[in-house]
């Protein structure tokens, strides 16, 4: 992955390239550059340490509402199905402007025109929840019944929360499960299987191998955040302690920040695999330099009392300092005001 250095300056560039473009009259710069400032968050690819796999990622930058969506017009005046949909949904939902529903339903049935699948489940939601449209539970169903058979596979989840909760349909346990099953079946969609996984975690009495199967679906579809998932559901459920490794170490390699103190505590608590300090503490200093003010601490404990490693109170000073001028982190701080044996030295 690129540092934190490199990111930033490889972000500024490309963000600038796209602004460019969408002033020269680029469509789809307009869309992205318009998505950039009205989410405040901008999205270019990144690949893992060994330049195998890469996923897209977003990275926050100043956010400008108007500026935003004075680009997403732009766009979507020229035809854009994204920006189209986009305005939909930001009239819909009224987080940054005031709810119009006229205003939606323009937006949303001119993106349907061209296709679009979300678009669809826009006006769904709005039959739904009575926004801009009478309430209308069965015209609400036919929309995101038509956003399915396009290809939003969101569209379902929508259908499943319905009966979960008995919102304008008879509550019905079995036929949400049917509606979440299908959506996560429909095709790869790393939130639709992750969200999949997660209700196996609530609903499903944790169906430990169902869940690590549609967190894999998720992974295998972009998901990076999915291999710690994966990897804890093997720790922490399964004990398999190689199988948890293995995934801390994918997620490891695609930027995860708590992928390195995982491994770590594995080796340090030794259930599982046999007990290694020089493995534990490797481990807690990749995760402490990339910002776990509690690996840090441990790192700490581990150099003052000499638990699993040599003792060595320099050592444990550096470590603890670092949690606490990260963060006050009381643990860390205890250590370093304490008094009498080993702490009193620090």
């Amino acid at each position: 992955m690129y540092n934190n250095k490199d990111r930033s300056i490889e972000l500024k560039a490309d963000m600038e390239r796209t602004r460019q473009l969408a002033e020269s009259g680029d469509i789809e710069a307009q869309n992205k550059i318009g998505n950039a400032y009205y989410e405040g968050s901008y999205s270019f690819r990144e690949y893992s340490r060994d330049g195998k796999r890469s996923v897209v990622c977003s990275r926050r930058v100043t956010q400008n509402i108007e500026e935003g969506i004075k680009w997403l017009r732009t766009a979507a005046d020229k035809g854009h199905v994204g920006a189209q949909c986009k305005l939909g949904f930001i009239y819909l939902d009224g987080k940054s402007v005031t709810i119009n529903g006229e205003e939606a339903m323009k937006w949303f049935m001119l993106a349907v025109e061209r296709g679009s699948s979300s678009a669809a489940r826009g006006i769904g939601q709005m039959y739904l929840h009575g926004n801009g449209v009478r309430k209308d539970a069965g015209e609400a169903i036919r929309w995101f019944k038509i956003a399915l058979e396009v290809g939003d596979k969101r569209a379902a989840l929508e259908v499943s929360q319905m009966y979960l909760h008995g919102n304008g349909v008879p509550n019905n346990i079995e036929e949400s499960t049917r509606w979440y099953k299908l959506a996560a079946e429909k095709g790869e969609d790393d939130y639709i299987a992750w969200q999949y996984a997660l209700w196996y975690l609530s609903e499903r009495s944790l169906d430990t191998d169902e869940t690590i199967k549609w967190y894999k679906v998720a992974f295998e579809s972009g998901n990076k955040n999915a291999a710690c998932d994966i990897a804890e559901m093997y720790y922490h459920s399964d004990m398999n302690c190689d199988e948890a490794i293995k995934w801390y170490k994918i997620a490891f390699e695609m930027g995860s920040n708590s992928a390195a103190g995982g491994i770590a505590k594995i080796y340090f608590e030794g259930v599982g695999v046999p007990k290694n300090g020089d493995e534990a503490a490797k481990w807690y200093k990749i995760a402490a330099e990339d910002g776990d003010n509690e690996a840090a601490e441990i790192l700490g404990r581990m150099y003052e009392k000499g638990e699993d490693v040599p003792k060595n109170i320099d050592e444990a000073i550096k470590w603890y300092k670092l949690a606490v001028d990260r963060s006050r982190c009381g643990k860390a701080l205890l250590r370093l005001r304490g008094s009498g044996s080993s702490a009193g030295k620090i």
